[in-house]
């Protein structure tokens, strides 16, 4: 990618944006632009070699493996899931859910808070195909870790023919060509199935990495992972939620004339019709461009590719507002 000019963070944004993260229980913070390291920081009690949970950016390693694998002819996202799941066959609705509803998290059925994260649960997987219908696939947004256990069952049932496992596919065709160190932990239910809507554990650096797959279009320097055009499709959000795309949040709303800034966290477990999303940004001062991993605790992974940026934060569980500190980062709104 080549450097655009007059697209550096001021120094002085970048004062402030950390003094943010910091005042909000900030325990990592990696500012990367152009290919170099701007900033890198940790708290007492971290390190750069700290992995730490990643929560729900945990979605998009699940996400980058249906890349591959459908770049490679394993899988059509656009498909019916139930080609793999097979206890969905004999239900009318469910066997219409596709791999991408799934991704997009419009699959229809119910989200699974807070049954799948129940203690010592034996087998989520099985929990996650039993839940019931909710609305009508494709139709509405329903953030949960429904659709990723789903989705976890159909990936072992696709992987396991050809001698991987999911995590061992994850950390060996994502996690080692990006040059991230593998997840040092991984959630897992009673019976050793991993959690693709949460449970990796990685170092700010390791999510810096997979942040720069995004940025580089799903190319490590001279190496393809898998091909952009996912990046697109996953970047653009759906018909459901103009927001939210193939595990990417995006910033696109913000040059709408009634663009309003949501909180990621305020919107999980509620319901808002098509027409919410439609309005909903993460900060009206960012570029439009701006992508995010979000997982809980304000841990989030945020891409700007106008600007060769990614931006890592790990947090502590404290209240953090991507408005709050995105809108100190980008003082002003760039013409584009």
């Amino acid at each position: 990618m080549e450097q655009a000019s007059g697209s550096r963070i001021a120094p002085d944004a970048l004062e402030n944006a950390i003094e943010y993260s910091q005042h909000t229980g900030g325990q990592s913070l990696l500012v990367r632009q152009w290919g170099k390291t701007v900033h890198e920081s940790y708290a007492e009690g971290s390190s750069l070699d700290t992995a730490r949970k990643v929560f729900s950016i945990t979605k998009s390693l699940a996400a980058m493996a249906c890349f591959i694998a459908a770049s490679e002819g394993w899988l059509d996202i656009d498909r019916p899931a139930s080609d793999l799941l097979t206890e969905w066959k004999s239900d009318p609705v469910k066997r219409r859910i596709t791999v991408r509803q799934l991704l997009n998290q419009t699959a229809g059925i119910a989200s699974g808070f807070p049954s799948l994260y129940a203690p010592k649960l034996r087998d989520k997987s099985a929990q996650a195909l039993r839940l019931p219908i909710v609305f009508p696939p494709g139709e509405q947004f329903d953030y949960g870790p429904a659709y990723f256990e789903a989705l976890e069952t159909l990936l072992s049932r696709l992987l396991e023919p050809r001698g991987w496992t999911v995590r061992r596919f994850i950390e060996s065709r994502v996690l080692s060509p990006a040059r991230a160190q593998a997840a040092s932990e991984w959630r897992t239910d009673g019976e050793g199935n991993v959690y693709l809507s949460t449970g990796a554990q990685l170092t700010a650096r390791g999510v810096a990495v997979v942040a720069g797959l995004i940025l580089s279009e799903g190319r490590v320097a001279a190496r393809r992972v898998f091909p952009s055009r996912f990046i697109s499709e996953a970047a653009a959000g759906s018909s459901a939620n103009r927001m939210y795309g193939l595990t990417l949040w995006n910033n696109q709303n913000t040059s709408r004339p009634a663009a309003q800034i949501v909180s990621i966290e305020g919107t999980l477990g509620r319901e808002f019709s098509p027409a919410f999303w439609q309005e909903a940004c993460l900060s009206l001062k960012a570029p439009d461009d701006l992508l995010a991993m979000a997982g809980s605790g304000g841990t989030r992974a945020y891409i700007v590719p106008s600007q060769g940026l990614v931006i890592v934060r790990f947090g502590s569980g404290r209240p953090f507002s991507d408005a709050a500190f995105l809108d100190l980062l980008f003082t002003r709104k760039e013409n584009r």
